[in-house]
């Protein structure tokens, strides 16, 4: 087995898969407006039964450990929502309760479940409302628009909303979308690489879920108790599985990087950069008070800037094979020959303002 990974991709340009991703409708658009009202909403604790568009506060109990909650907050909707916990629909059963009141509700899981330790299990939960508060939501207006600070108007909030809904419901699509792609090119690839290697992999993924876990409060340890498990046993039976894939889904892209020429531009990884930097800020880090001085400050730009370099050339070599999928294909000297004759034709075009150009 050779120390340095060995990538072998096949007929890599034989590949074909559709691409078929559609913006979403009106109806997603305006779901998106309501949940930016309900953001802005603002509540009062009611002496009533809930109602449809209330929010409520309450206990869940059940022999299911993944079911307990105290003090969850939930909002009843209108519409059925996918992502609404603990299943589809819970919120809507409260409907008719009181402060004070309990419900025993008992649901069965489907196979396919999220979570696995739920895979066709019948629970029963005991849900205790402590509060409930009615919603008063603003209306929809230029004013609500300035209040968001996505516009002046209500139509450049809309059109805001558009686009958000839009690019999420895209990145949602990609992402199963070049799972599947990759899945597919796997078929046909050939990897070896050394066992050390995965084993590097592991301790990456090990680490990055110790740092998850740190930021709410929770060692490893602590986890594989709660698990009912060991290090060994979690490694063996849910790390080297996912370090495996991240590992070979790694070396493909790195092989199709290398094959087909692509190169980092400045423009893509300066954007990459900021939206990381930015993104840093809004969640408060003060990056003038980084521990190490100025020293710690350079390293993190440093360690900023080849995580941004790193999702760039993903992002760079995920569209590569994307074109070949859809049998849009052009090869590196198509490509350079287009961006040659490109940055002719700006040469050669007039200057803006009514400037001449500046001899050369």
């Amino acid at each position: 087995m050779p120390l340095a990974p060995e990538v072998d991709l096949g007929d890599y340009h034989s590949i074909r898969m559709d691409y078929e991703w559609k913006a979403p409708d009106q109806a997603a658009v305006d779901a998106a407006l309501e949940d930016l009202r309900q953001m802005y909403a603002s509540t009062e604790t009611v002496e009533r039964a809930i109602e449809v568009g209330d929010y409520v506060l309450l206990d869940v109990k059940s022999e299911t450990p993944e079911l307990n909650r105290t003090g969850f907050a939930t909002f009843v909707r209108k519409e059925d929502r996918d992502t609404e916990w603990p299943y589809n629909g819970f919120a809507k059963a409260l409907v008719g309760l009181k402060a004070g009141e309990s419900k025993t509700i008992e649901h069965t899981f489907p196979e396919d479940w999220d979570l696995e330790e739920l895979h066709g299990k019948t629970a029963v939960i005991e849900a205790t409302i402590k509060t409930v508060r009615g919603v008063t939501l603003p209306d929809l207006n230029d004013d609500f628009a300035r209040m968001t600070g996505a516009g002046e108007t209500l139509e450049q909030l809309k059109e805001a909303v558009r686009k958000d809904v839009e690019t999420r419901s895209q990145n949602e699509y990609d992402d199963k979308y070049f799972v599947e792609l990759l899945e597919k090119l796997k078929e046909r690839v050939t990897i070896k690489y050394h066992e050390h290697t995965l084993e590097h992999e592991g301790e990456h993924v090990l680490n990055d879920l110790a740092n998850r876990l740190a930021q709410q409060g929770m060692e490893l340890e602590t986890y594989f108790k709660m698990r009912n498990t060991t290090r060994e046993q979690f490694i063996e039976e849910e790390v080297k599985p996912v370090a495996k894939k991240r590992l070979e889904r790694g070396l493909i892209l790195d092989e199709i990087v290398r094959r087909e020429k692509i190169q980092l531009d400045d423009e893509a990884l300066s954007a990459e950069y900021n939206n990381a930097l930015n993104s840093l800020v809004m969640q408060g880090v003060d990056l003038n008070r980084v521990r190490g001085g100025r020293q710690g400050q350079r390293q993190l730009s440093e360690a900023i800037a080849m995580d941004a370099a790193s999702r760039v050339m993903t992002r760079k070599a995920l569209d590569m094979l994307k074109s070949i999928a859809t049998g849009n294909y052009k090869s590196p000297e198509e490509r350079e020959a287009e961006a040659q004759k490109a940055a002719e034709v700006a040469e050669s075009a007039p200057a803006e303002d009514g400037q001449e150009k500046p001899a050369e």
